[in-house]
């Protein structure tokens, strides 16, 4: 199985076990003298044996994260951090731009006045120059997951 598949297992998996939790939650407690809708007991079978396929799963994901490599040198792992800070700091800088840009309302000369004390248009440039870095980042780290095998 080649990781990209392997996370879209996972993702599968994840969202089974949503349901099946949903499932039990609604079956633990009826109404005095019902039937619950399904067995609390197979639904928490397969709840907890749903949790042991996503756990064994992860492993071997991040297993295989600490191996692979990009073409630049750096593991998966390496690559995956480097994204997510890629895509804080994308959205820190643009929080502030927008911050910083954003009119100030006074309705009076006595009231305080606000400034911005950075260039707005330089740090918009800074926030499109670090999406760019995230995007290229995000291609390459896709195209290792179809061609990287899962680890076991």
């Amino acid at each position: 199985m080649k990781l990209a598949e392997a996370l879209a297992e996972r993702k599968s998996i994840k969202d089974k076990i949503q349901t099946l939790s949903q499932r039990y939650q609604h079956a633990v407690v009826v109404q005095e003298g019902d039937v619950p809708p399904e067995s609390p007991a197979e639904l928490w079978n397969a709840l907890v044996s749903a949790m042991d396929q996503w756990r064994d799963l992860v492993v071997r994901i991040n297993r295989t994260n600490m191996t692979a490599r990009l073409p630049s040198g750096i593991t998966l792992m390496e690559a995956l951090a480097d994204r997510d800070r890629l895509k804080h700091l994308h959205m820190m800088a643009t929080e502030s731009a927008n911050v910083a840009g954003g009119q100030r309302e006074r309705f009076g000369r006595q009231e305080i006045r606000y400034v911005a004390t950075t260039d707005v248009a330089e740090l918009r440039q800074a926030a499109d120059r670090i999406f760019d870095q995230h995007r290229r980042l995000d291609i390459e780290i896709q195209g290792v997951g179809w061609h990287v095998d899962l680890a076991d």
